[in-house]
């Protein structure tokens, strides 16, 4: 009896061991936490994987008002950001105080599409913190001493050619400076190629019937025209009806790229990500541009 107990044991440490060292091939963050950190910030904060299977090329983050338990929480979550694979952390700012949950999303050459609640998706909601100004009377006084007339402005002044006493010529700014400072902005800026329409040989001819059929209306009669609105209203529909797998698959990717063409650049990483197994040489290049017109 006791050597049975031994070897349930043994039998349970090597099976621990072998799902520990599993976790850390995984290309996945691990023990991520968020805290409040200042104003309308909140902190996140993760251990990048030890040793991954293939290298971590950037992170996804999302965030929503309730826990991420799977995947597909993914596709009703609010994107945030996306950021180098190196980082191990990043600052959030957000507009209420609603308590708020993450999932970081890893990416090597394709999406790992795993959520693990206390890994790589935060189980407790953080939220910022209201603060009310309260001033004092004496506060008042003070301030209102403070700027008396003539000494300083109550406002900063907006634009430097509003100065007062200054003469038309001294208010204007010259020529070259405006041109210098057109060019700093635009070497800043980074030109983002559009990609161009793809589609399936299987909807290149039109079927006589069935599931494919009612595809390759929307295509010719929205997709192609450049109805991108009306082809997003049309294939959600369809994707909600009992259609078949393959072209339930095919009207997401048509999905993703009619949200791509009308700059809804988010949903358009979620629709093509959605059928990243089934097309992945096809969806790589839609991500990747998706995520390079999120670029700021």
């Amino acid at each position: 009896m006791k050597i049975k107990s031994k070897k349930s044991i043994i039998a349970a440490i090597f099976s621990l061991f072998c799902l520990t060292a599993f976790a850390f091939d995984r290309p996945v963050v691990t023990n991520i936490y968020a805290e409040y950190s200042n104003g309308a910030r909140i902190t996140l904060m993760w251990t990048n994987p030890v040793n991954p299977e293939k290298p971590v090329t950037k992170y996804i983050i999302y965030r929503d008002t309730k826990p991420f338990t799977t995947f597909d929480d993914v596709n009703n979550a609010t994107y945030v950001a996306h950021i180098p694979g190196t980082e191990t952390g990043y600052t959030d700012t957000v507009k209420d105080l609603n308590d708020y949950f993450y999932a970081v999303l890893s990416f090597t050459d394709e999406c790992y599409t795993v959520i693990l609640p206390a890994m790589n998706a935060t189980v407790k909601g953080v939220h910022v913190e209201g603060k009310k100004k309260n001033t004092t009377q004496s506060q008042k006084k003070e301030t209102k001493s403070k700027y008396s007339e003539g000494t300083l402005r109550e406002t900063p002044l907006p634009f430097l050619d509003l100065i007062e006493g200054l003469t038309e010529s001294e208010n204007t700014i010259s020529s070259e400076a405006v041109k210098k400072a057109s060019n700093l902005g635009l070497k800043s800026r980074k030109e983002k190629k559009t990609l161009e329409p793809y589609f399936f040989e299987e909807d290149m001819v039109s079927p006589e019937r069935g599931d494919a059929y009612y595809l390759f209306q929307i295509l010719t009669t929205a997709f192609v025209p450049g109805e991108y609105e009306e082809s997003i209203v049309r294939l959600r529909k369809l994707t909600g009806t009992n259609i078949t797998k393959e072209v339930e698959r095919r009207s997401y990717f048509y999905l993703g790229e009619s949200y791509y063409f009308t700059g809804d650049y988010e949903n358009a990483v979620r629709a093509f990500v959605r059928i990243q197994e089934y097309f992945p040489e096809e969806t790589k290049k839609w991500i990747e541009s998706s995520l390079d017109h999120l670029e700021f």
